[in-house]
């Protein structure tokens, strides 16, 4: 499991996830992956409270589920080649995107 965030880094550039950039090291990858993973969970948990939208709450629920349980299967992976991983969003953990 040593290169096991590289293979998923990998697995997820070539399905063309994460905005499709190339992260070539497991730490680049597991701050990514954490922060986009986060920035999910919380927009879905906003749209749970403010929308009336059966459909976009339906939605919100399964992206809570879906980036919960992406997050916690990348753990072992992390601990694994002893890579930090975010635990919290802040004002200068962004999603490359959003810079």
């Amino acid at each position: 499991m040593k290169h096991g965030l590289t293979v998923i880094a990998t697995t997820l550039i070539a399905c063309g996830v994460a905005g499709a950039q190339e992260v070539t090291k497991p730490a680049e990858f597991a701050k990514m992956a954490a922060v986009s993973n986060m920035f999910e969970i919380k927009s879905s948990e906003l749209a749970l409270t403010r929308s009336s939208d059966e459909a976009t709450k339906k939605f919100a629920e399964h992206m809570i589920a879906d980036h919960t349980k992406t997050g916690q299967e990348m753990m072992p992976a992390a601990k694994a080649d002893k890579v930090k991983v975010p635990e919290k969003l802040d004002q200068n953990i962004k999603p490359d995107w959003m810079r």
